[in-house]
């Protein structure tokens, strides 16, 4: 059962949230199932873990049938019935905090039952909370169709001919929901296919950025940052976008949920990133700015700070590149706990690995580097920190070894981007050049090579084979 849709539900809750879980499940409105309450009370036991051995279900079972043989397919159905009044519970947590589509869910019913008294009261104690709503976002903009609509289902039942059923309204709200989620939508997809071998086709997004460079829609807040944000990701001049967004967005934090704020970091990291990639160095403080300004954000509004797996790395390099060595192992070890990802261990391991091959504790760096790495992208990561070490330590014959399987793998692998394959290509490609020169002895190519680096879009390691160069001359 430890491994249970179930437990791990249940492991994600709250201490505050399984005491409602309980008031929840012992209420006859929504559970009449005695069996289910003393399963609820039985599991609450070993909150909030759930790892205690008495979970097996074996002997969940004997605590809930008592003197009976044991029958696994009983137990699954008891599972399953509490599983879905967890799942109805947080349902209806997850509206809290959302009154307008309860309302509008009351509007439709009066207005199904034709009480046109109860629906006009409902209708404007909405419009209230829609104009008290900061969060002008696209489910604002969403509810106000919504909120038309009902009104239109109200005007129609006065039977007066004169009356334009709201239509102007109802187009206004919908053409700013519609506009706001495609624009949303191709930053997503930008942003996407800039990482991944992904392309997609967005049909009308053409015409939508048409119609804003001669509409009023460009001067609501929410599109336009969603459409300098798109510009950011897709122009080749895009620098004014990205200081155009990056105003927008903290001028207009408070229109949005916390959801579309990570999203909006994200944008504007991955932007830094990719002028990191392309030799733009400036771009490592306005990266790790953002990256502080997210986490204060969050600290500051009492949110659990969850960092994916690509911002802590990102975190750690970036501080590190800017020599804030006290700071990034004070980062890893407060933080260690809150990255979400698929393979965390790799997260740790390979930026504990970066801390050591900085501080020149190449012996530590290289048994993290050593375990092994379920990411494709940690892996091709770890090899080339390995590989740096190797050249910095002229271990010549694993260097040359660790280059080959790099470059195996990364022709092999599906799963990453024509882009990032060039970049750790050119890495490859660069070392191996600077190798051959210093044991050569061409140093009199070394210019020559510098140039070509630095005038290469894209390169992994830029700026640490720029430094290799430097040494040989």
């Amino acid at each position: 059962m430890h491994q249970s849709k179930l437990i791990e539900t249940l492991r994600v809750l709250s201490k505050r949230q399984l005491e409602r879980l309980r008031e929840f499940i012992v209420s006859p409105f929504f559970n009449k199932n005695e069996r289910l309450v003393l399963f609820c009370d039985y599991l609450l036991q070993y909150a909030p873990i759930f790892d205690a051995p008495e979970l097996a279900r074996e002997q969940v079972y004997a605590f809930l049938f008592p003197n009976e043989a044991y029958d696994d397919l009983r137990i699954r159905h008891a599972m399953s019935d509490l599983l879905k009044l967890v799942e109805r519970f947080i349902e209806q947590i997850q509206q809290e905090g959302k009154p307008v589509p309860a309302k509008l869910a009351l509007a439709t019913f009066y207005n199904d039952h034709a009480l046109l008294r109860h629906l006009k009261d409902t209708l404007q104690g909405i419009n209230r909370l829609q104009k008290q709503n900061p969060k002008k976002n696209e489910e604002f903009f969403l509810n106000q169709l919504l909120i038309e609509r009902e009104y239109a289902f109200l005007l129609s039942l006065d039977n007066k001919r004169t009356i334009d059923y709201n239509l102007k309204a109802r187009v206004q709200s919908l053409n700013v929901f519609f506009i706001v989620k495609q624009l949303k939508l191709a930053c997503f997809i930008a942003n996407t296919s800039n990482n991944f071998a992904t392309e997609f086709e967005h049909p009308l997004l053409k015409e939508v950025l048409q119609l804003l460079q001669h509409s009023e829609y460009i001067e609501i807040p929410v599109i336009s940052i969603y459409y300098n944000g798109y510009k950011m990701l897709t122009e080749e001049d895009s620098e004014t976008y990205f200081w155009e967004f990056c105003r927008l967005m903290r001028e207009h934090f408070s229109l949005f949920e916390h959801v579309d704020e990570k999203m909006l970091y994200t944008l504007a990291k991955n932007y830094c990133v990719w002028k990191i990639n392309a030799g733009e160095e400036v771009y490592y403080q306005h990266l790790f700015e953002l990256f502080q300004e997210e986490i204060s954000h969050y600290v500051a509004t009492k949110r659990e700070v969850d960092i994916t797996q690509g911002n802590f790395k990102n975190m750690v390099t970036v501080g590190l590149r800017l020599g804030m060595f006290d700071w990034v192992e004070k980062f890893i070890k407060s933080y260690s706990g809150s990255i979400a990802a698929t393979y965390p261990q790799d997260v740790m391991h390979y930026n504990l690995a970066q801390l050591y091959f900085y501080k020149k504790n190449y012996d530590d760096a290289i048994e993290l580097l050593g375990k092994k790495y379920d990411d494709p992208f940690y892996e091709i990561d770890s090899r080339k920190l390995l590989i740096k070490i190797y050249y910095e330590t002229d271990e010549l014959f694993v260097l040359h070894n660790t280059i080959k399987t790099l470059r195996v793998f990364i022709h092999r692998n599906k799963h990453i981007s024509r882009n990032h394959k060039t970049t750790n290509r050119n890495f490859i490609n660069f070392l191996s050049k600077i190798i051959k020169l210093k044991q050569k002895k061409k140093f009199d190519q070394v210019v020559n090579l510098q140039e070509t680096i630095q005038n290469e879009e894209l390169v992994a390691e830029r700026k640490w084979l720029l430094e290799k160069l430097q040494e040989l001359n």
